[in-house]
């Protein structure tokens, strides 16, 4: 467990805090002490103070947990996910699945926030982004891929990061956190297995890593984390 400590260096100011992904107002919980953390906690916490602007919003996640993959942490209002008009992972309150017809058919995406700690605990990165329900029968299982979206509208145009150690590329503007597709209730290899099995053949795959997803600071299981092949940016880094 630990004890998490809020500070502000404007005097007069009061912090307020939220644990459910939604961004911080003058109605959240007001920060007086010391939080303790003994279980997996989403933060995200916000400066007020009369006449002057709100701070940006802080966002951290501390999962106290053993993992000995990557752990991918997704922030965000819980309406942007559950609403019923406008979440992106529930069916809707129209939904008729048989038809196809739900919220995560849609090509909706929803302002996140994303951060990446490798095995080690070390934190790698920390962004807002943007996500999106991604692939296409894969949409309707229980665990849904996402892809991530960095945009210069959330505050940087591409991700600076070494995804994947067998690649010299560094620099992303989206990638995949895949559920395995129709192979999420079995094994989670297949697809993967046979990516590898290409490795020394003369033909473009796409890389991937396993990791532990987090989403509001709940366990949301092994997915992976892979590059993004339909978009130009994939061919533009591989063949210039």
């Amino acid at each position: 467990s630990l004890s998490l400590e809020l500070s502000v260096n404007t005097s007069g100011t009061e912090i307020r805090y939220t644990t459910n992904g939604g961004d911080p107002d003058s109605g959240s919980d007001l920060y007086t002490t010391t939080i303790s953390i003994g279980e997996p906690t989403l933060i995200k916490a916000r400066a007020f103070k009369d006449g002057m602007f709100t701070s940006p919003v802080f966002t951290g996640s501390y999962i106290i947990a053993d993992h000995d993959l990557p752990v991918v942490c997704i922030t965000t209002p819980p309406g942007n996910l559950w609403d019923g008009e406008t979440g992106i992972y529930t069916p809707g309150d129209h939904a008729n699945e048989g038809s196809r017809i739900a919220n995560y058919w849609n090509n909706w995406e929803r302002p996140a926030h994303i951060e990446l700690y490798e095995p080690d605990g070390d934190a790698s990165f920390s962004i807002d982004a943007g996500i999106k329900i991604f692939g296409w029968g894969s949409r309707a299982n229980g665990r849904r891929s996402m892809a991530v979206m960095i945009r210069e509208k959330y505050g940087v145009e591409e991700l600076e990061y070494p995804l994947f150690p067998d690649s010299e590329i560094s620099q992303y503007k989206s990638f995949v956190l895949r559920n395995a597709g129709q192979d999420w209730q079995s094994s989670l290899i297949r697809d993967p297995l046979i990516i590898e099995l290409a490795r020394d053949l003369d033909v473009e795959r796409q890389l991937f890593r396993y990791c532990v997803v987090y989403l509001n600071g709940e366990y949301w299981g092994v997915y992976e984390y892979r590059e993004k092949v339909d978009d130009l940016d994939f061919t533009e880094e591989y063949y210039d």
